[in-house]
């Protein structure tokens, strides 16, 4: 792939961390070129991509990846620069407010939670855990593990006595493409599983505070001003707004 081109490559790309990358990294590295790491956009596309759906933006990185927290990002870089900062805040309190009531997410195929009206508990105070995939790099390259989200779990449920504590499973588990470190190994009677493939926003409305180990829904709940525990290092953690 790399052999007998006529016209110098000025850097090569690859998706993420996944094992098809290795031998593109080793020809960056020894042909001293940078490498580009791309991934699938925060607001990535209607459907599931394993769906067919195509992505509507994408991350394109030269520094590192946001999900990796052994080393700096482009996304990291952009946070810390406070000129860069004040230069568009009007911009981002726009994106967020239009985030926010629109209930745009990474996948936009769910429909909208109505809340948990019909519920005897709905007095209680609400405790969302966040489950994530098996094999999901952001777990691994944020410095978690199975035990992570078993621990994050037994937290939420002593810290939060009086609450009544959901565990929120994955869309691709849902959907049956994948599993989960909770949801497939939950023997837990003390938690309510929420395995409906809604609209992750819309759900985060209605709780009063989440627990995440690297979920960018942990940074949807920022957006909306939930109070958030973070049981890894996702690229939002660190910064003074959640509880790490």
């Amino acid at each position: 792939m790399y052999k007998n081109t006529n016209k110098q490559a000025n850097a090569i790309a690859g998706w993420g961390y996944r094992l098809t990358t290795i031998k593109a990294r080793k020809y960056a590295i020894e042909n001293q070129l940078p490498f580009i790491s791309l991934e699938d956009g925060f607001l990535r596309s209607v459907g599931l991509g394993l769906d067919g759906f195509s992505p509507l933006s994408l991350i394109a990185d030269k520094l590192g990846i946001y999900y990796d927290a052994r080393s700096p990002s482009e996304l990291e870089k952009l946070i810390k620069d406070k000129n860069r900062l004040v230069l568009h805040l009007n911009d981002a309190t726009e994106a967020i407010k239009l985030i926010i009531d629109n209930e745009l997410t990474k996948y936009n195929h769910a429909p909208a939670f109505t809340g948990f009206s019909n519920e005897p508990h709905i007095q209680n105070k609400k405790v969302l855990v966040i489950d994530q995939t098996v094999g999901d790099m952001s777990v691994k390259y944020g410095g978690a593990d199975q035990q992570t989200f078993f621990e994050m779990l037994d937290k939420a449920i002593k810290e939060n006595p009086n609450a009544t504590v959901y565990i929120k499973t994955h869309t691709d588990v849902i959907n049956g493409y994948k599993k989960g470190f909770l949801t497939s190994n939950l023997d837990n009677t003390s938690v309510i599983l929420f395995s409906d493939d809604i609209n992750p926003i819309s759900l985060l409305k209605h709780v009063d505070k989440v627990y995440v180990v690297t979920s960018h829904m942990g940074f949807e709940a920022l957006l909306l001003g939930k109070e958030v525990i973070t049981f890894g290092l996702p690229w939002y953690a660190g910064w003074g707004l959640t509880d790490d």
